[in-house]
């Protein structure tokens, strides 16, 4: 299984190194033209984050990565179960990347800053707020936490739509939507999310684990079984 979960994870990142590549370089065009733009108009503050660019990616590349690698790893011979562990695999990988990625452009950035005079440009990272409280292993790890929270969560919305479709999906995620409706599974949830809070007095780690974890079961109850052809596409 060692070679089968390899040779799929070489398959994932070749087809989709370039997405992450091209991403974080447009991203930093728009970083260094604002920055340029912060230091020829030193009367006004331009603020950017890297934080909503992020996340917004991980959503929409976790969604196609199901799409993109599942049908055609599944058709060179490997099981579902070695495509799982191979997911798994892939999920730290990324979040490992894309923290390094992310800590490397923000003080990149802040050396730039620096170097240019420029003090009316602010940008708001993931952990910006963490480092001057906590440990830079405690952020690096909270980041790479969130990164795999995010990506299993996607990789779950895309596992959803890929086997049951958009009306099955769709119905799938009116019904877990109505569910929150319900008082004590509101409560449940809320407590959830305010012990998976950094910033909270509540805050326990493991509680982003659990979360991530209920995502991968309820990923490979779906996937197990599932067809190699796209339920939206038909292909």
């Amino acid at each position: 299984m060692f070679h089968n979960v390899k040779a799929n994870l070489y398959f994932m990142a070749k087809d989709t190194l370039n997405s992450i590549v091209i991403f974080w370089s447009i991203y930093l065009l728009f970083i260094a033209a604002f920055l340029l733009l912060a230091s020829y108009t030193p009367n006004s503050t331009i603020m950017m984050t890297t934080v909503l660019p992020a996340v917004i990616f991980t959503v929409i590349f976790g969604i196609m990565l199901v799409k993109e690698t599942f049908p055609y790893i599944i058709k060179l011979g490997s099981t579902r179960h070695t495509y799982f562990v191979s997911v798994l695999v892939y999920i730290i990988l990324f979040a490992i990347v894309m923290t390094i990625i992310s800590q490397t452009t923000t003080w990149g950035i802040m050396q730039l800053q620096q170097g240019l005079g420029v003090g009316n440009f602010e940008i708001f990272t993931f952990n910006g707020e963490l480092e001057e409280s906590l440990p830079l292993l405690s952020t690096l790890g909270y980041e790479m936490m969130i990164y795999s929270l995010i990506l299993s969560s996607s990789l779950l919305i895309g596992m959803i739509f890929f086997r049951f479709g958009f009306l099955i999906g769709g119905l799938i995620f009116a019904v877990a939507i109505a569910m929150l409706f319900i008082e004590p599974i509101l409560l449940n949830v809320g407590e959830f999310v305010i012990n998976m809070n950094i910033f909270g007095p509540n805050y326990q780690p493991e509680y982003l684990a659990y979360v991530i974890g209920v995502t991968l079961i309820l990923s490979w109850m779906i996937i197990r079984n599932a067809s190699i052809v796209d339920q939206i596409s038909k292909k």
